[in-house]
């Protein structure tokens, strides 16, 4: 994806400022998030009252339960707009998103369970984050807490509850998967249980991903420089980034501190800090860690999955645990480095699309978030250059904004439209939202923070 093209850029995004100026009392960022919403609402397939959106709408119908690629997506884009704007058609577009994945649940161990994958002729259960039963419970969770309807509270609940009964005993703590990680594994799913500890004020959750914490510490690989992780025992890569990697499990366990006090989440945390910083890299201005070890040493990602943005909400989670200013030094270590014009202006291995997962919108999102924390004027100035890129990159359909993404770096001619938050619309959208906030000087709601997300707004 060519990127030295800011001048063209820029008169797109003056268009559409211009075009929108009586929306909203002329906002620049509001009619991004609209008409996003629009060309989702377009491709959302409605049965019996409900809806759902599927992740390609140009190559399937299929529907699709997954955070990272499915409806959750587009019900937390809408619930969002709805709490941002007062739209009432997008908190209908979030109720019967919502009523569609209801109609998904699978009833089992006196809760709820979701899932994608059919074995066997059966759905087998999937507790991941960003892939089954903690991603949904997820949306249920926020939209209990905005709308107060008790169902959606049953089925967060659900959720929580399966969780709790299907975690499996081991000799060190509790474990639902081998995998470890944020997106799939263990440390995601514990970060459901310790949101829904708090939202639904269920004590018990909590000690199960109390549980989660100490088998993830002893799943650590100790060396002299720190800990680090596999994503599962025996694999032959390490990812130092987050959503597969190290600062994925322990940003998990400093929460874990957080919310608990427990000074060994504390100390595992910091190890895994420690080995980060003996392992970072300075390929251009500031920090940044390599795609993975031992033969992806010289790619560096850029995005949440695999870059700083992602990797820079431990330091930040531990700056909040310690107080110490160090740590927060290393998020805008992390920032500097995406602030490399190279990066942005030439062509770059690490970034190729336009996501929430590996691309603009995630290095956006990143930069807003930097703003909301410190206030620094620089943080804003290059989030408001992803909306740009952004604006630069939609294409117009009927009214509506959508993009052409090509999910995976080794294949970058494969693009397609996709409507979920990792790669799709609704994660775009939903940084559109975040420019709104912080636009809107009366900003009287909670935006969205997903429970692996520190940046507390």
């Amino acid at each position: 994806m060519t990127r030295n093209r800011y001048l063209y850029a820029i008169t797109t995004l003056l268009f559409f400022s211009v075009f929108h100026s009586c929306s909203r009392g002329g906002s620049k960022y509001l009619p991004y998030a609209e008409k996003t919403a629009g060309w989702l609402s377009s491709v959302a397939i409605e049965e019996d009252n409900a809806v759902y959106w599927p992740p390609q709408p140009d190559t399937t119908r299929t529907g699709n339960i997954s955070l990272y690629h499915g409806s959750p997506g587009p019900v937390l884009f809408f619930l969002e707009l709805y709490k941002a704007s007062g739209d009432v058609s997008a908190k209908e577009q979030a109720v019967k998103g919502a009523e569609w994945l209801i109609k998904q649940a699978h009833k089992e161990k006196d809760g709820y369970f979701w899932t994608n994958i059919i074995y066997q002729d059966k759905p087998f259960p999937d507790a991941g984050l960003y892939t089954g039963t903690a991603g949904v419970g997820t949306v249920f969770l926020e939209m209990y807490s905005e709308l107060k309807d008790e169902k959606y509270r049953e089925y967060a609940k659900g959720a929580a509850d399966y969780l709790n009964a299907a975690a499996v005993k081991e000799d060190s703590g509790k474990r639902w998967s081998q995998v470890v990680d944020i997106i799939s594994g263990t440390a995601g799913t514990g970060m459901f249980m310790v949101r829904a500890a708090e939202v639904l004020n269920e004590p018990v959750y909590l000690e199960t991903a109390v549980e989660a914490g100490l088998y993830l510490m002893d799943q650590a690989i100790i060396e002299d420089t720190g800990n680090k992780w596999a994503i599962y025992k025996g694999y032959d890569k390490i990812y130092p980034n987050f959503s597969h990697g190290t600062s994925g499990i322990a940003y998990y366990l400093a929460l874990l501190f957080k919310k608990t006090g427990d000074q060994r989440f504390l100390d595992s945390a910091l190890k895994g800090a420690e080995w980060l910083i003996n392992n970072r890299e300075n390929p251009g201005e500031g920090v940044a860690w390599y795609h993975h070890e031992p033969d992806a040493k010289d790619l560096y990602y850029v995005s949440y999955c695999h870059g700083p943005p992602g990797t820079a909400r431990l330091f930040y989670q531990l700056y909040l645990d310690t107080n110490d200013e160090k740590w927060l030094d290393l998020v805008k270590e992390s920032a500097r480095w995406l602030m490399n014009p190279d990066i942005h202006e030439h062509e770059h291995d690490g970034y190729w699309n336009v996501s929430q997962c590996c691309g603009t919108a995630g290095i956006g999102d990143f930069f807003v978030n930097m703003y909301k924390i410190t206030g620094e004027e620089t943080y804003y100035s290059w989030a408001e250059k992803m909306v740009v890129e952004l604006s630069h990159q939609a294409t117009e359909e009927s009214g509506g904004l959508k993009w052409y993404n090509a999910e995976h770096r080794t294949i970058p001619g494969e693009k397609y439209t996709q409507t979920g938050w990792a790669q799709g619309a609704s994660g775009i959208g939903l940084f559109f939202l975040k420019m709104f906030a912080i636009e809107s000087e009366k900003q009287s709601y909670n935006v969205l923070a997903l429970p692996d997300c520190p940046f507390d707004w």
